[in-house]
């Protein structure tokens, strides 16, 4: 065998053991169907916006709309230019606490530590300003697994994003459901090293227990992330997969914007511990280097077509057939199909992105 195709086994080997873990994972994901009565606590529900547009009515209106009895929703002005914050004066609910934020600052973590330092409940529940929930359950659903185990002060729901047709949002989708596959796997495993804003429970003790964004108050982003690192242990986390806890909100609908997002996102990935960067950056460059052997391979002759193929078809198989019922609870079904393409594509992505990071102007 040459040497070229044993890297390719080799690579394809450790792409295989991620997605064992992940299909593993997944299987032990069991979503009860607990009926015994429990409380339902006071909660806050956090939302920070800036320049919101009309989507702010929209969300909050939807958040009142919520079949649970005992919650305030905080929504908070992060210097808004727009009238948004007019728009949210017309909502009538006692249960709706306005506040405009003191500190302006990069990001969005001074506006989340006014609004959790006054709110007046213990278990904190977040999400964005463009998200709309599920249904009517999405703050009962959180709760559950907040309290159906004693020990929990974390509880990572999931944000899909509503379907279109064009390719830029079935790439957003497949990166949304691509990433939520990993760090859902970590923390089943007790290796907990982010969770995202759009569907996001803690407990405000965890928060003043870890010094809340002290650590990365300098950071742009790293308000759900970093801050659920720094919180998380084996045991303390738990993962709310209920169709009727999802947090749905829109792709972008241009590419810059799409790569603006995640390059903000992916800026705090510097901070995770050497154990995450060491397990999350084996896994990418298995993939880079995957592609990139197949592409210098073709280039000049080093293996031959036919065992190039058969390489490439066994991966994409093993990787559509572990991934299948993962896709399916993630709400990425429709995307097997394309899923070579987007495959290819993810790599493209893993390149581009850090150079646009770099190069990019920073912004809120």
């Amino acid at each position: 065998m040459s040497p070229i195709l044993l890297v390719l086994w080799l690579l394809t080997g450790i792409i295989f053991i991620y997605w064992v873990w992940f299909y593993l994972s997944f299987k032990h994901i069991i979503e009860l169907n607990n009926e015994r009565a429990i409380n339902n606590p006071d909660i806050t529900i956090i939302i920070c916006y800036k320049n919101a547009g009309e989507q702010i009515h929209k969300t909050i209106q939807a958040i009142l709309g919520q079949d649970y009895g005992n919650f305030e929703v905080i929504v908070i002005d992060d210097f808004s230019t727009d009238n948004g914050p007019n728009s949210l004066k017309l909502i009538d609910d006692r249960r709706l606490r306005l506040l405009k934020a003191r500190i302006n600052k990069l990001g969005k973590k001074a506006a989340l530590t006014e609004a959790i330092q006054v709110a007046k409940n213990e278990i904190l529940l977040f999400t964005d300003a463009d998200c709309v929930p599920a249904s009517a359950e999405w703050v009962s659903s959180m709760v559950k697994k907040m309290v159906e185990k004693e020990g929990v002060d974390i509880v990572l729901g999931y944000g899909p994003m509503n379907r279109r047709k064009d390719w830029l949002n079935r790439f957003s989708r497949f990166e949304t459901v691509f990433t939520a596959m990993q760090y859902f796997s970590y923390a089943i495993s007790g290796m907990t090293y982010m969770g995202v804003g759009r569907n996001l429970m803690y407990r405000k003790s965890l928060f003043e227990r870890v010094h809340g964004f002290e650590r990365h108050q300098h950071l742009a982003s790293g308000d759900d992330d970093l801050l659920i690192s720094d919180g998380s242990k084996e045991d303390n986390v738990t993962i709310c997969l209920n169709d009727t806890s999802f947090m749905y909100s829109n792709t972008k609908t241009t590419l810059f914007e799409f790569l603006n997002q995640k390059s903000r996102h992916i800026s705090t990935s510097s901070r995770y511990s050497t154990l995450h960067k060491l397990l999350l950056g084996v896994f990418a460059l298995s993939q880079i280097g995957f592609y990139i052997t197949i592409l210098l391979s073709i280039s000049f002759g080093w293996v031959s077509w036919q065992a190039l193929l058969i390489v490439t078809l066994l991966k994409w198989s093993f990787q559509m057939i572990l991934q299948n019922h993962i896709f399916k609870k993630l709400e990425g079904s429709d995307l097997n199909r394309w899923f070579p393409l987007l495959d290819i594509l993810l790599v493209v992505y893993y390149l581009v992105l850090p150079v646009y990071g770099i190069l990019r102007k920073k912004e809120w």
